[in-house]
């Protein structure tokens, strides 16, 4: 009795020796006990065998913190430095340990979220929840680490400390530089331990699903949207686009290429960052910086306005009496393939139309290609004298004259 008090007392330090002997006196292992009465718990810090069965707590050494034994045998839970959420798998096929996963809706049993394995060329598999932290098997519950360490992966393409991103080609996937545009830009965790099948990676998927909007560099230097195209076609990096319509299934915005001469195709919203083909989603900036586009045929500084011809920007101000005028962004950087725009301006006509199809009244002097001209309240019959190149409107017509010889002679307009 005494070595066996002796060592609960070990294992209970300050506990009450009543509260002690209730111990070992029960023999019924169903039989609750409240630890109310002690004031702390020490577990041993060198088990000399880990427990598997579900429920069991015990001290993790090489953490050094609790662990606590789930319904997974080759899954275990160090407490207070990792989160994870339980989910079930209804993708059709096993979820490996270390795939990144999106939410791909609820399940109704349980309540819990479904998942799928996650891909940074769409935004609806880019909403990253976290990491697999087993085998999850189809039709089965499992357990997605949010935060802290997911082993036993393949690290071998990477060094230590490499940040880790969502791949927009193997689903599921992790590479060690981010996609390139129009794909998500989004941060996974770091690489803590380089191994072909022992690796570890530290994941830290909190607050970040879709944290980065593109795969442009530095999201804070643009506003982009997601947008969508509907028809046959491709839509090319750098090139404007305009709203043709509302895709509800996707719910997305539809676009096609700006042109400055058809009126149904304008205003442009933004300019393509990256291909965007039928039938698929893609970005598009509306303010900030595009890379990557040729911009060769440009100097630095140059204003770029929607061009005539379909899809194409050009610095010379589009005239024509019919053409829509929007000036869109500015050459920063001149380069057939890694020059850059500043767009602005997208999304409105914002210059003076070259024609105005609208009643005017002017009071005074109107200028024309640098000739001023008098407009004045006269009769374009030739009773009124008024200097030459005054403006004059009939009275009973409405017809605009001008006074040619500074006298009285008026020639309509």
């Amino acid at each position: 009795m005494a070595d066996r008090f002796d060592g609960l007392k070990a294992f209970f330090p300050g506990a009450p020796r009543e509260w002690v002997e209730r111990l070992l006196e029960s023999d019924d292992t169903t039989d609750e006990l409240t630890i109310g009465g002690a004031p702390s718990v020490h577990l041993d810090i060198t088990p000399g065998v880990t427990p598997t069965a579900e429920g069991s707590l015990f001290w993790d050494s090489g953490d050094h913190t609790l662990a606590l034994k789930s319904d997974e045998a080759e899954s275990t839970l160090q407490v207070g430095q990792e989160s994870w959420i339980r989910v079930y798998n209804d993708s059709g096929s096993t979820i490996n340990n270390g795939s990144v996963v999106y939410a791909s809706g609820a399940e109704g049993s349980e309540g819990r979220l479904t998942i799928a394995l996650a891909r940074a060329d769409s935004g609806a598999t880019s909403k990253v929840i976290g990491f697999a932290t087993h085998d999850i098997e189809d039709a089965t519950f499992g357990y997605v680490t949010q935060f802290g360490l997911v082993r036993d992966l393949d690290t071998s393409p990477d060094a230590l400390g490499d940040i880790l991103y969502l791949s927009a080609t193997t689903a599921g996937g992790i590479v060690n530089v981010p996609p390139a545009a129009p794909n998500r830009d989004i941060f996974l965790g770091y690489v803590v331990a380089v191994h072909a099948t022992e690796g570890v990676v530290f994941v830290t998927t909190l607050g970040n699903t879709s944290s980065s909007i593109t795969g442009i560099a530095g999201a804070a230097d643009e506003l982009v949207v997601e947008v969508r195209k509907g028809s046959v076609g491709t839509i090319t990096n750098g090139q404007p686009v305009y709203v043709s319509g509302y895709n509800l299934g996707q719910e997305s915005v539809e676009v096609e290429l700006a042109e400055a001469d058809a009126a149904s195709r304008m205003p442009a919203v933004g300019i393509a960052a990256g291909s965007i083909t039928n039938s698929a989603n893609g970005i598009a900036v509306v303010g900030g910086r595009i890379t990557n586009v040729d911009t060769s045929a440009w100097a630095v500084g140059d204003s770029l306005y929607i061009s005539e011809i379909e899809g194409e920007l050009t610095n010379v101000r589009p005239a024509a009496p019919a053409t829509k005028v929007q000036k869109v962004g500015t050459v920063a950087r001149s380069n057939a393939i890694n020059g850059t725009i500043y767009v602005q301006g997208a999304g409105r006509q914002n210059d003076v139309p070259n024609s105005i199809d609208t009643d005017i009244e002017i009071n005074g002097k109107l200028t024309i290609d640098g000739i001023e001209f008098l407009v004045v309240n006269a009769d374009p019959n030739g009773s009124v004298t008024a200097p030459r190149g005054s403006i004059a409107t009939s009275v009973t017509t409405g017809a605009l004259y001008s006074n040619t010889d500074g006298g009285t002679t008026w020639v309509a307009r």
